[in-house]
């Protein structure tokens, strides 16, 4: 017996709810490309700019810390305080558009009815 997983979502139809975000799995054709054969219903590539990158050095991960005696906040490495929040800043991908498209169009010819 086969369960339809399928869902719409923001109009566009995927074979199941579990997709990838923009993530280091979703940097390459080939992480895409296994994420199809694992059965994920879509991904979401890393954001492809317009023009070249050159702040990208992988991933980064930035702490916000806070110090409650001074009610001061500072990114400042080594300071006292407690950690207010944390988070990644490899947002875009170090490829350029040139390099995705020939790779997107191989994704969809393998994954027509993928997303």
């Amino acid at each position: 017996m086969s369960i339809d997983l399928s869902v719409s979502f923001t109009g566009i139809r995927f074979a199941n709810p579990f997709l990838l975000s923009s993530a280091p799995p979703t940097e390459s054709e080939a992480n895409i490309m296994r994420a199809f054969e694992a059965g994920w219903g879509g991904v979401v590539t890393k954001t492809i700019g317009m023009h070249p990158v050159v702040n990208v050095k992988g991933p980064k991960t930035k702490f916000l810390r806070t110090e409650p005696a001074t009610e001061t906040l500072s990114m400042n490495r080594g300071r006292a305080g407690v950690l207010h929040s944390s988070w990644n800043w490899e947002l875009i991908s170090d490829k350029p558009l040139e390099w995705w498209i020939p790779r997107l169009e191989r994704i969809k010819k393998a994954w027509p009815t993928a997303c």
